[in-house]
């Protein structure tokens, strides 16, 4: 009886639409041209590029409108993220919410992050890293395809954080090339010290890849 009312649901679930019932929309940014809004956006470099430093950067830039932040980790620990908050933008700490993945695929927690993206009025999601959080080996098409529909099942706009190859690298994130097609805007990240304060670097940003825009010819 359970599953025959199951399948009522599921047949009953509208999929289909005229395009006359679809209300356009044009691009909108959470912060140009960096993270396009409702898209899933891919920051990629070598380790140490300043992905996630860029990211925590842009996610205190948008804590100042009053919007908040979902920061998926698979990479570090709690007070590794709270140091680096800590650091960059100290006043937007009751902004950001961080998340454990406890190193389970994100395929397997939508549900859980559906409710917590609710319940704090999440507006953006970091997810650090691309290929922990598919649970698979970063060259594994169906891997990186599951991880792609997690993150639009959530529908919400996406920072997602990847590595590069060492060697020719910087045209397209490291593994399966859907790493680069499922995502609408991507950006290479590339840095230099500073030749003066070693406490200083600079970050080079080169846009890859902008489907519902238009390529950044010039780095950042």
């Amino acid at each position: 009886k359970a599953a025959v009312e199951l399948e009522k649901i599921i047949r009953s679930h509208k999929q289909d639409f005229l395009v006359s019932e679809i209300i356009p929309k044009p691009v909108t940014w959470i912060y140009e041209p960096f993270i396009q809004e409702d898209q899933i956006n891919t920051f990629f470099g070598l380790g140490s590029s300043g992905k996630t430093t860029l990211a925590i950067y842009f996610s205190g830039l948008i804590a100042e409108l009053g919007l908040k932040t979902l920061l998926i980790d698979y990479e570090n620990d709690p007070a590794s993220w709270a140091d680096k908050i800590h650091r960059i933008c100290p006043e937007s700490k009751d902004r950001l919410v961080y998340f454990d993945s406890e190193q389970i695929p994100l395929i397997e927690q939508v549900d859980k992050l559906k409710d917590i993206i609710k319940k704090h009025d999440i507006k953006l999601v970091v997810v650090d890293s691309a290929s922990l959080a598919s649970g698979e080996s970063t060259s594994d098409e169906k891997g990186a395809l599951r991880l792609f529909s997690a993150l639009k099942l959530l529908k919400i706009t996406i920072v997602l954080i990847a590595h590069q190859r060492k060697n020719e690298g910087d045209k397209n994130p490291i593994g399966s090339i859907q790493y680069e097609n499922q995502a609408r805007n991507v950006w290479n990240f590339t840095r230099a010290e500073d030749n003066i304060e070693n406490s200083v670097i600079h970050i080079a940003c080169k846009h890859t890849k902008a489907n519902n825009t238009y390529l950044r010819k010039d780095p950042i």
